[in-house]
């Protein structure tokens, strides 16, 4: 991606704190916090991501006219670009029996749609409980597993008692 900066660069030659040339950048890559990795005039080196503008401008004129770039554009270290949303979202439902041990080795069962579920917690009477579970796989190779968020609970009538904790 190219940027443009007016950030003092030590290895050309520029002295902190005064006014550096407006320079062009090539942006090799984004830590995912604030900092960016450029090629400048054959040098490489780290600089924040809002010291890097769209147009050739000083920093004033950039925050003026919100000319900073869009960090969204810009790939990682492993060449990708920066994503958050999920690739694949997988929920099942677990049943646990009211009387429920694990130290005797049972075992909770698993279905991949609440009625099956709903319908097996009934069977096993009241007390029995249908917990949520959502596997989540993100596109940059990351993944997370969530279980307890929504839970069913049978009781006395046919109906299930919803909870959250």
């Amino acid at each position: 991606m190219r940027a443009y900066t007016d950030y003092p660069i030590l290895e050309l030659g520029d002295i902190p704190g005064e006014e550096a040339p407006i320079r062009e950048v090539k942006v090799i890559s984004y830590d995912q916090d604030k900092r960016c990795k450029i090629l400048v005039e054959g040098v490489e080196t780290e600089i924040k991501r809002g010291y890097l503008y769209t147009k050739p401008v000083r920093s004033e004129e950039a925050y003026d006219n919100d000319l900073k770039i869009n960090t969204q554009y810009i790939k990682n270290e492993k060449g990708h670009f920066k994503s958050n949303k999920a690739a694949q979202i997988t929920k099942s439902w677990t049943v646990y029996p009211a009387n429920y041990d694990p130290e005797k080795g049972d075992y909770p069962l698993s279905y991949r749609f609440l009625k099956d579920a709903w319908n097996k917690a009934k069977s096993l009477g009241q007390g029995a409980e249908c917990v949520q579970s959502l596997a989540v796989r993100h596109k940059n190779g990351g993944g997370e597993w969530t279980s307890g968020d929504v839970i069913y609970e049978v009781g006395y009538w046919d109906k299930p008692l919803k909870y959250w904790e």
